[in-house]
């Protein structure tokens, strides 16, 4: 690496020497360096934007500091500031190419500094420079702007700055995004449901809408969250005289529903409601349980019974029939209306014949022993069965079991 940095080096000087000498290759302006700046501003916001330098070589770095200020006389909320690069690209994997601020009072600012190079792609290089540009990117941590879709309804304030590379003069944008999202909270679309609880996942959900405007889409958002935030739309398709209903499956723990009526002048949205989704919560193997049936040749825990009702089967009923076979809830799948029985230890055959009782109710629709298998690991396990145990057996690497 180190051999093909010092090539690199020399390649770089010989151009600089012919470049010097007069010969075809196009010269590269020196750097000048007087700070350049530019102020732009709306009634709310002023963006000042500076750089070290006010001219760069055709193959400088340029570093811009941004300066987003609060003029007016009121506090602005949701501000999203962005470099759009134009006729630039970024470097150095440090630089701030955004920013955001959940407000900002009076007289108040937030800053943000990012660097960059001529983007080859944007303004007419010959091949020498467009080959030592990327060079210069590569040395510097070049990289490629996302979108960072910021335009979602909001009013937005932005400040273009040329600046000189050499023979070439490059924009660059800032854009400041503020306000709400173009969404308006109205009590003119409705949920008849308020804040509830439940361990059926599909719910139906009903309302009302009393809007003037022609509605050009009507839709609904489920927020919940995973590992972190997540949120899913869909369109609501059941929707005559003012009144919408949607089918929905909700997710794990807590859904946020809200819904949302798109029209010319902007979004309306109802009021949220929370629904907490009780999924259950699979049993807990105790290890101590696990037997092993010869005729069967497999390992079973031999004090449990999965049943799974028919659809629609009240809670009263189902513990009737574990009451019946005097057994113990100890885990449940509301997804599915599956629960798990703890019984009494028995063998292989005692809990077949307990499933085939349990197969006569009209509400079951599958009753069944816990099978077990042995599991593998790509990871070094510390116990048999995939479980923690208060006591896990010592793990020979030279004789797995």
């Amino acid at each position: 690496m180190k051999k093909f940095k010092k090539i690199l080096c020399l390649l770089l000087t010989g151009v600089l020497l012919l470049t010097s000498m007069g010969t075809g290759i196009p010269a590269f302006a020196a750097d000048d360096d007087s700070n350049g700046g530019e102020n732009s501003s709306s009634e709310l916001l002023e963006i000042e934007v500076k750089t070290d330098k006010s001219n760069y070589t055709t193959l400088g770095i340029a570093t811009f500091h941004v300066t987003i200020t609060n003029i007016s006389d009121q506090t602005i909320e949701n501000i999203s500031a962005e470099a759009l690069f134009d006729d630039l690209a970024p470097v150095k994997g440090s630089s701030e190419t955004k920013k955001e601020a959940t407000s900002l009072s009076p007289n108040e600012s937030f800053s943000f500094s990012y660097s960059a190079t001529i983007n080859a792609n944007k303004v007419n290089l010959n091949i020498f420079q467009k080959i030592f540009l990327w060079i210069v990117r590569l040395f510097n941590g070049g990289f490629t702007a996302k979108a960072n879709n910021f335009d979602n309804g909001r009013e937005y304030v932005e400040n273009t700055k040329s600046v000189k590379f050499g023979n070439f003069t490059a924009d660059n944008t800032v854009r400041v995004w503020y306000g709400n999202e173009g969404i308006v909270e109205s009590d003119l679309l409705t949920i008849d449901q308020s804040d509830f609880s439940t361990t059926e996942v599909k719910q139906v959900l009903s309302g009302k809408i009393n809007l003037k405007e022609d509605i050009k889409r009507l839709y609904y958002t489920i927020e919940y969250q995973t590992s972190i935030d997540e949120k899913v739309e869909y369109d609501i398709i059941n929707y005559e005289n003012g009144t919408w209903q949607a089918e929905n499956l909700l997710f794990p723990e807590n859904n946020k529903i809200t819904i949302f009526a798109e029209t010319e002048s902007c979004i309306y949205s109802s009021k949220p409601i929370n629904i907490y989704y009780d999924r259950g919560e699979s049993y807990a193997l105790d290890t101590n349980h696990i037997s092993y049936d010869e005729d069967y040749d497999g390992y079973y825990v031999n004090n449990l019974i999965i049943i799974d009702f028919e659809q629609g089967v009240s809670e009263e009923r189902k513990n009737e029939i574990v009451q019946a076979i005097q057994g113990q809830v100890v885990g449940k799948i509301n997804t599915i209306d599956e629960l798990h029985v703890e019984v009494s230890p028995r063998n292989l055959v005692e809990l077949e014949n307990l499933c085939d009782i349990l197969m006569k109710y009209d509400e079951v629709s599958f009753a069944d022993w816990n099978e077990v298998h042995q599991t593998r690991s790509l990871s070094t396990p510390n116990d048999l069965w995939g479980y923690d145990k208060i006591n896990p057996p010592i793990w020979n690497e030279e004789n797995p079991a």
